[in-house]
């Protein structure tokens, strides 16, 4: 049946709060067994496991993952790979980034910030399915947003990434399709979370 993940594996990095947490949410409602990451600081579980319990899905798994560190998803997908014999969707729902006020506020290690945290973490999460389940996700979703076309005051580099994240999408996909995999970009639009409170202040919401 279409839209039937009964049983299958799906991880949603940066799952625990916002859009993560929402799509780790949808794919449970179609019975997936989801695991969402964390990186900075542990969430309430129960809090977590709540909006699944009163939708009645399986329950999630949440990890505590650096998605910007290699041997955290190495760890991670072998704890997947300890329940399951393939990954069927993977979600890079990771942002983050340096926002900027000005040239001067260009540095080329705010720069890499972005890229290890928004962009590069699609292709090592990948490489690393490839290791540990012998083949891709059968899915690959980019999160991405309109920064990368659009100009938004302070997103420079965040936006530099997320049009990283894209390019990559289309040559990963280009170069993972006849396999099996098809890999795809979803983009948003601001969303109140708190990670975007953590990115550009307590009155950007606001504003």
């Amino acid at each position: 049946m279409w839209n039937d993940f009964r049983g299958k594996a799906v991880l949603v990095t940066g799952g625990t709060r916002g859009i993560g947490l929402a799509t780790g949410l949808a794919f449970g409602r179609r019975g997936a067994d989801v695991t969402l990451t964390y990186k900075w600081r542990a969430d309430d579980e129960g809090a977590i496991r709540a909006p699944f319990v009163a939708a009645g899905p399986p329950a999630p798994d949440p990890v505590q993952a650096d998605a910007s560190h290699d041997g955290d998803v190495t760890e991670l997908l072998t704890r997947i790979r300890a329940r399951h014999e393939a990954l069927e969707v993977f979600v890079s729902n990771v942002a983050f980034g340096v926002p900027v006020d000005g040239l001067d506020g260009y540095s080329k290690r705010a720069f890499l910030t972005g890229l290890e945290h928004s962009a590069w973490p699609i292709v090592a999460h990948i490489q690393a399915a490839r290791a540990v389940f012998g083949r891709a996700p059968r899915y690959v979703v980019g999160v991405s947003s309109e920064g990368a076309e659009s100009m938004h005051v302070g997103y420079d580099l965040i936006a530099a990434a997320k049009a990283s994240l894209e390019a990559l999408c289309r040559y990963l996909h280009y170069r993972l399709h006849p396999t099996g995999t098809n890999v795809h970009v979803v983009r948003t639009r601001f969303v109140d979370t708190d990670s975007l409170t953590a990115t550009f202040g307590a009155r950007f919401a606001d504003f």
